[in-house]
């Protein structure tokens, strides 16, 4: 159904600029008070304000609570950024950049990365859209399309790091209203088991080299391989097989 607009006796006209209140009523009969006006940024909001109180009923807002609940969503919006305030990627990007190498002293090859990521990722994915117009769907779709690209997720994370820390920016400098980065989920990185190098200890690698002439260890029983992977021999006592000392045949190693 048509909005229908409320131009109630004794109500002074709204002045221009300052939106509209009308009334529009759902499929189930039920009437609700919306508002419409023009943002900083030169678009066009329009928003349910809450129910329609009926005569007789405590529920709902009347005329006058509708027309405050207004008027605190046109202040709340009127913090969002002019169009002679925006900033794309580049620009604010550039701008981030520049303050973590000249206040906040990041190291020379960190810039690098920094430079590098809005070089070659960020601003060819984001283009010239404002700070201001890039929400949580424009994030998502960076992190897919560059997790499908063959980036890992720890390179990923990066650069959501670095986005995060430049809409931060951002928002102090009145160049967006919010950072989004904040609402997205991000990546977690698999953890392998294997990724420690463990290295044998005596009595295991009596073992193994008994085994490997087809004899018994010493002790004449099995020896078990307990995960010791704190264990570390004395520098310069392991070569390439990884056994402290020892080739596979039985030989001392380079520093034996």
């Amino acid at each position: 159904m048509a909005p229908r607009a409320c131009h109630d006796a004794g109500v002074a006209k709204r002045s221009y600029g300052t939106g509209s209140l009308y009334v529009e009523r759902d499929s189930r009969g039920r009437e609700s008070w919306y508002g419409r006006w023009r943002s900083p940024g030169g678009g066009k909001a329009n928003r349910k304000l809450g129910l329609k109180r009926q005569r007789g009923n405590s529920e709902g807002l009347t005329r006058v609570q509708a027309e405050r609940e207004l008027r605190r969503r046109i202040d709340e919006n009127a913090s969002l950024v002019a169009r002679g305030q925006r900033r794309g990627i580049a620009a604010a990007g550039a701008a981030y950049v520049d303050h973590l190498e000249n206040v906040m002293e990041r190291k020379r090859t960190t810039i690098q990365d920094y430079r590098g990521y809005l070089r070659r990722h960020l601003e060819p994915f984001f283009g010239d859209r404002p700070l201001d117009r890039v929400d949580e769907r424009q994030v998502s779709a960076y992190l897919r399309v560059k997790r499908d690209g063959g980036l890992s997720t720890k390179t990923v994370q990066n650069h959501l790091n670095f986005l995060h820390g430049l809409f931060r920016f951002a928002v102090r400098h009145g160049w967006a209203e919010r950072n989004p980065v904040a609402m997205v989920e991000r990546p977690r990185k698999t953890r392998r088991s294997n990724r420690r190098l463990r290295f044998l200890q005596p009595v295991e690698l009596d073992a193994v080299i008994q085994a490997g002439r087809g004899g018994r260890p010493r002790s004449g029983r099995a020896t078990a391989l307990p995960d010791r992977g704190h264990d570390r021999p004395a520098p310069g006592r392991a070569d390439r097989t990884g056994v402290a000392g020892h080739r596979l045949d039985g030989t001392p190693g380079a520093g034996r």
